[in-house]
């Protein structure tokens, strides 16, 4: 199968020295970054997509092998399996011709396309399914800034048909990030040049404090303990405890630069994983913040920096960890760990 993401998975246990990345499939033709998800009712599942080649596989065991799907698109920024049924899935096109939703209530055969205006609300950056109703999304947008930034451009649109109309939440803020809150809260994250969280179903919004004083690049919010979330900045990791009112540094992983993406791990409370680009690769935390270990053995980063770009990692609910990078096929990393036991949600 030819596409060109890069999917890393790890068991998020323990890992010791000498554990390094290994190709799951035969070496590709370098071909660009694309998007992974995977099943979280069948978490050896995996959806990939191929950036510049387009379409989407499917794999059944953790990668091993690959299907293409009859899926028409071009290179999708994010992939989401959804947990309200099996097999419903939704992804966001994003290849800068083509900002639009594909979604399948099969997760095969049949896909339906949900084109976007982008030129009106500005650039399709990120994409939410409201976990208690999948006929509820979310948009994020970045502003339209050809020659100069069009006012009304940027900030977050809600679909309540499944995607096929959209209605402005907020306009005139770039917005990196959309999210909702995985408890059950109904509770609306975004992130951007303004961070803002929204309770009433984005009727309503409340700024977020800025960490350091700085915008927000990326958020996550612990899949374990209630309220607790993470954001990356130019200027470090922080964590808060009351949904994004007050923030305490978490160290400073990358120097200057912001983590692109953030896992936390759904099994033991504490493990935290970032990826950067500009080389960066991965960083994992295991001790609350103090110390942050690279995961980066089997990457060829002398050679070809861009490898380790990482602009998606994710836990799968099994405790598997994957990743999105730069021109590389799919990898896995051989690890010395034990097996670890699932957590009472508080």
């Amino acid at each position: 199968m030819r596409f060109a993401t890069l999917l890393l998975a790890l068991h998020a246990s323990v890992v010791l020295a000498g554990d390094t990345w290994v190709a799951l499939t035969p070496t590709e033709a370098p071909l660009g970054t694309g998007a992974v998800a995977a099943d979280p009712f069948a978490p050896d599942t995996l959806y990939a997509n191929a950036y510049f080649v387009g379409g989407m596989s499917k794999s059944t065991d953790g990668g091993k092998s690959w299907s293409v799907l009859p899926f028409n698109s071009g290179g999708l920024r994010k992939i989401i399996v959804e947990r309200s049924a099996p097999n419903r899935v939704t992804a966001m096109a994003w290849d800068m011709l083509d900002f639009s939703v594909y979604r399948s209530i099969d997760g095969e055969m049949t896909w339906v396309h949900y084109q976007f205006s982008g030129a009106v609300i500005g650039l399709l950056n990120d994409i939410a399914v409201d976990p208690s109703d999948s006929s509820i999304l979310y948009a994020a947008h970045w502003r339209s800034c050809l020659t100069s930034c069009i006012p009304a451009s940027g900030g977050v649109t809600k679909s309540s048909d499944g995607g096929q109309h959209w209605l402005a939440l907020f306009k005139g803020i770039g917005v990196q990030q959309v999210f909702v809150d995985p408890f059950g809260s109904g509770t609306i994250y975004a992130a951007g040049t303004i961070s803002r969280r929204s309770q009433n179903g984005g009727l309503t919004w409340t700024d977020l404090a800025p960490p350091g004083g700085d915008a927000i690049f990326r958020m996550a919010l612990d899949p374990v303990v209630p309220d607790v979330l993470y954001a990356s900045t130019f200027g470090g990791f922080w964590r808060s405890d009351d949904r994004g009112d007050t923030w305490r540094q978490l160290g400073n992983p990358f120097g200057v630069f912001p983590a692109w993406t953030i896992a936390i791990d759904p099994i033991r409370r504490g493990v935290i994983v970032l990826g950067g680009g500009s080389g960066v690769g991965v960083k994992r935390n295991m001790d609350g913040g103090q110390t942050w270990q690279s995961l980066n053995d089997g990457l060829a980063a002398p050679q070809a920096p861009s490898q380790l770009d990482f602009i998606q990692v994710f836990f799968a609910p099994n405790g598997k960890l994957y990743g999105v990078a730069g021109f590389q096929g799919v990898m896995k990393l051989n690890e010395a760990s034990e097996p670890r036991r699932r957590p009472v949600r508080h």
